[in-house]
């Protein structure tokens, strides 16, 4: 009767299935902490934190870029202390920078750099790509809101702004060094202790 009905081969599939199952829940919960982590839900206070694990965070939510075997990613981490700032804020600026880094690189192969060191009272935080790079004219815009050089439909050209305002508010600054066909780098200075005026992100393209 076994036989007959495919038992073997049923409980062949199940156990198949079932490992299956088993992979995806775990995948599930890696993407949920990974996502909690980077939106840092349970910390929307100002407060310490560790920007290299923030910045790791999201590159685990950006593994499509990240993944493909054309970027190669390179890390360059200082020994940083911790910041005292909205975690969740700078986390946004981390995943706007390295969007834009993997996107300047487009489907040819390429690299992209991250360069974490303390100076100072001040953490840098630079994110390098080696991609088509920003024309001359364009780099005075760079953060204006609105303003994007990606074709039409790639691109709402607020990161930048955004990320711009996050870090202004922070007390930081953010600073842009591009050529065409070289590529371009984004070098962001953050003080160690910032007392940033605002929890809004929104607030940064107003």
């Amino acid at each position: 009767m076994k036989i007959e009905a495919g038992y073997d081969d049923i409980l062949t599939d199940l156990d198949s299935i079932l490992s299956d199952c088993h992979i995806g829940a775990e995948r599930i919960r890696d993407i949920v902490q990974n996502l909690r982590l980077f939106s840092r839900l349970d910390e929307a206070e100002l407060k310490h934190v560790d920007l290299t694990e923030g910045i790791e965070a999201t590159l685990r939510l950006l593994s499509m870029y990240y993944k493909s075997g054309r970027i190669r990613l390179l890390r360059d981490y200082g020994e940083l202390p911790q910041v005292n700032c909205y975690a969740a804020q700078l986390n946004q600026v981390w995943m706007n920078l390295l969007v834009n880094a993997a996107q300047a690189i487009g489907e040819a192969e390429g690299e992209v750099r991250i360069k974490t060191r303390c100076e100072g009272e001040n953490v840098i935080v630079s994110v390098s790509d080696t991609g088509a790079g920003i024309e001359p004219e364009h780099l005075k815009n760079i953060f204006d809101p609105f303003f994007t050089t990606k074709p039409v439909g790639e691109g709402t050209g607020l990161g930048l702004s955004i990320s711009h305002g996050v870090i202004v508010r922070h007390g930081g600054a953010i600073v842009v060094d591009s050529a065409v066909a070289r590529g371009t780098t984004f070098t962001i200075t953050i003080p160690v202790d910032a007392k940033p005026i605002s929890t809004d992100v929104s607030e940064a393209c107003a």
